[in-house]
């Protein structure tokens, strides 16, 4: 299968209004509080885990996800993010509850200014970038410093010289399915100067079923 694969209009509104609903009146979310970043102090996300039968209309959602990868994917664990800020470079390649690393599903719950940046760096035991930058010499044409800045400029200046884009997705809509392998490193991009909303979607974790 692709690396990245991106759909749009692949749910129906309607189903996504209802999860978006359901989601509203949660009240047993995580929030995660910046130790050491760019937002250092401050709040980056509320997380909230789900159960892929709480409603009709998620586990609808969940089956057709499924159907994409041909059945040969199982989920390892579905998360609503309300994410007030964006998140910093990293993968979702390991997960404590999960064995055999497949896909990162993102289905957004609302439309948002914002769009997913994949790079062509990965990592194959860890998801932290940091950790790349010890073990990886900088790239010879990295980001260009325009695309950084419009994009990029809410993480540390430096990691750009390691960096090279694979695809920026197109903007947040909901009906749309974004999934790439979990071995990519990835970044929201700096969606927080535009909209003052925070931006609402799944994330489904994918391992390989076989």
């Amino acid at each position: 299968m692709d690396d990245i694969i991106f759909k749009d209009n692949f749910f129906d509104l309607l189903t996504i209004k209802k999860v978006f609903d359901y989601c509203q009146t949660l009240t047993h979310g995580k929030d995660f509080l910046d130790q050491q970043g760019i937002f250092k102090g401050k709040i980056i996300a509320r997380q909230t885990s789900l159960g892929v039968t709480d409603i009709q209309e998620l586990t609808q959602i969940l089956d057709k996800t499924l159907e994409l990868f041909n059945h040969s994917a199982k989920i390892v664990t579905v998360t609503h993010n309300r994410l007030y800020f964006p998140w910093d470079i990293h993968t979702d390649l390991i997960r404590a509850d999960s064995y055999n690393p497949f896909y990162n599903v993102l289905i957004p719950l609302t439309d948002a200014d914002s769009s997913t940046i994949i790079f062509n760096q990965y990592s194959t035991d860890y998801n932290e970038f940091y950790k790349y930058k010890q073990s990886h010499k900088q790239e010879s044409n990295p980001i260009d410093l325009d695309t950084w800045n419009q994009n990029l400029s809410m993480c540390w200046p430096e990691d750009r010289l390691w960096l090279t884009i694979k695809q920026i997705l197109p903007r947040q809509r909901a009906g749309q399915i974004v999934a790439f392998k979990r071995n990519f490193f990835h970044s929201s991009d700096q969606f927080h100067l535009r909209q003052n909303e925070p931006k609402l979607f799944l994330q489904v974790i994918l391992d390989k079923k076989y």
